[in-house]
């Protein structure tokens, strides 16, 4: 038997879920469990001490059960390996897709404006701060969209400091604003910051990408309140029975672990969880089927697909 070895690395840092798929073939061995089915490895990484990662680890497991007991008949099956985001030198960061991208320049179109300021986390541990800078200024471009100011905040930055910044933007002529952080502290001090300085009054707009925008319940009533306003972009996930019937578990879920606060309140972090084991373990299957890991196209389709937009 031909044995095709496939393996993802979930990783889940700031909140936000990662995905490495390494392959490879073996031409002269297989591992099979006690029913002769394959295994196939996949890794998880995320941080076992955070509510988001216990959240994260309890959407995999269920859906790792809700999938095979819907597919009994699978050949393969994914055996699961985790490891603490702890014991990694270098993970990746949290850095919009394209698609996203797009969404937001369309925004920043529609509504007629013609300049963004970006603020964004920028950590001695984070690398994702040009990539994202380059790869928004390509996407505003397309949309004669321009970028006029750039604002690195760390997520340790002071009160005095962040207020310093956004005088200092304060006294630009451009009134639109990009926030990307994934630090819920940063994001309450900025918010509660700009609201102090008169930035968050009529004829100033701000957008959130998502990785605020997705655990935006996470956050306290008071940081809530400052954000009024401010649009935020999210996953857009299309009405489906299988929605329906994914938040009635996490409901459950809630319910179950609400007065330990084990598990966190990110509905989207749970969903892209339960989501991307059920894409990767039908690739799996797909894959094994097909004896070609190179060539084969990825059919599955998950429930998050596109992008929308919330206004708090």
């Amino acid at each position: 038997m031909r044995f095709f070895k496939l393996c993802l690395y979930l990783l889940l840092i700031n909140s936000t879920i990662y995905f490495r798929l390494v392959s490879g073939q073996n031409g002269t061995s297989a591992t099979t469990d006690s029913d002769n089915q394959i295994v196939v490895d996949i890794g998880l990484i995320l941080d076992f001490g955070s509510s988001t990662g216990i959240t994260a680890i309890s959407c995999v497991s269920m859906a790792f059960s809700d999938f095979y007991s819907a597919n009994p008949h699978y050949s393969t099956r994914l055996a699961l390996h985790r490891r603490n985001s702890d014991d990694i030198i270098s993970a990746a960061s949290s850095v919009p897709d394209s698609s996203e991208l797009e969404g937001i320049a369309s925004l920043v179109k529609v509504l007629g404006w013609h300049d963004l300021v970006v603020l964004y986390q920028d950590d001695a541990e984070e690398e994702f701060g040009p990539n994202f800078i380059s790869s928004l200024t390509r996407t505003l471009q397309q949309e004669s969209i321009h970028l006029s100011y750039v604002s690195a905040i760390s997520a340790s930055s002071s009160v005095p400091d962040i207020r310093k910044e956004l005088r200092h933007l304060r006294s630009m002529q451009t009134r639109v604003f990009l926030v990307h952080v994934t630090s819920h502290d940063l994001a309450s001090r900025l918010f509660s910051l700009a609201r102090e300085v008169g930035m968050m009054s009529k004829g100033t707009a701000w957008i959130i990408t998502d990785a605020l925008s997705n655990s935006i319940s996470s956050l306290n009533a008071a940081t809530i309140e400052s954000m009024e306003g401010v649009l935020g972009m999210r996953p857009y996930i299309p009405r489906s029975k299988n929605l329906d019937n994914f938040r009635i578990k996490w409901n459950l879920m809630q319910k179950k672990y609400h007065h330990t606060e084990k598990v966190g309140t990110d509905f989207y972090t749970c969903l892209q969880a339960y989501d991307t084991v059920w894409a990767f373990a039908t690739a799996a299957e797909k894959i094994q089927a097909n004896y070609n890991i190179y060539n084969y196209s990825l059919n599955a389709t998950p429930m998050i697909n596109q992008s929308t937009i919330v206004n708090y």
